[in-house]
């Protein structure tokens, strides 16, 4: 009976969750963003961060500080491997979580390539006015792809939600700072790479929580990322002047 109470009581949380990032998805890109569509990119970054940042705030002030945390769901363990003294297991929330993002992953890098939308997108990313002009709307691709980005974060708070058994109001500052850094590396216009470049990044963590101080973790995690940033768009830079 229990069980069952928790089961629905996570349902009703993760559809509450789809729902909010909905609304605020469409308000954000009616009332924000698309005043900043035609500007420079660091101006939709920039305001993307600092939205991050209030609704943080809000979350902490709905919250009264508080941290809520769910018992551990689907938490046993599958041995995939054994040796003298240890074991090779991941859980089973562990397994659908990976399922999960990489069917995301493939269906987006599926429509991205494939479907009418995809190629709007990026018709619209590289030049919306030249988009305009093929009879693209410019606005409602925009609104979209702003949906589509909220559903997608939303889907991945609820993972790791659901992962980690809370997800607190300050764990979106470091979630979005990390994400940021690391689409930029592996680059926007790419599901794949972005999702190597994800993959990447949390194999680094990994390594380093293993056989580094913890403590020291982020701060050089972040340090390589923008030298690698710093690398790759000077690369870009140069490919487009060529």
């Amino acid at each position: 009976m229990a069980s069952d109470l928790l089961f629905a009581s996570v349902a009703l949380g993760i559809v509450a969750a789809l729902l909010y990032s909905v609304l605020i998805s469409q308000v954000l890109s009616r009332s924000v963003f698309e005043r900043l569509a035609d500007r420079s990119p660091n101006a939709i970054v920039v305001t993307t961060l600092g939205i991050l940042l209030f609704l943080s705030e809000a979350s902490r002030i709905a919250a009264d500080t508080h941290d809520l945390w769910l018992p551990p769901m689907l938490a046993q363990p599958v041995l995939f491997a054994q040796g003298a003294g240890f074991k090779v297991t991941l859980t089973v929330i562990q397994l659908l979580d990976c399922a999960a993002v990489m069917a995301m992953v493939a269906v987006a890098a599926w429509l991205f390539s494939h479907s009418r939308f995809g190629r709007a997108w990026r018709a619209v990313s590289d030049d919306p006015k030249a988009a305009a002009m093929c009879g693209i709307d410019v606005t409602a691709v925009f609104r979209r792809a702003v949906l589509y980005g909220g559903f997608c974060a939303a889907f991945a708070g609820m993972l790791a939600g659901i992962y980690y058994g809370n997800i607190s109001f300050g764990t979106g500052l470091v979630y979005g700072l990390k994400i940021l850094f690391v689409t930029a590396v592996g680059g926007y216009m790419s599901p794949l790479k972005a999702a190597l470049g994800a993959a990447a990044f949390g194999m680094a963590e990994s390594l380093w929580a293993g056989y580094f101080p913890l403590e020291w973790r982020d701060g050089w995690i972040y340090l390589f990322l923008v030298a690698m940033l710093v690398l790759i768009g000077a690369g870009r830079d140069q490919a487009k002047v060529a």
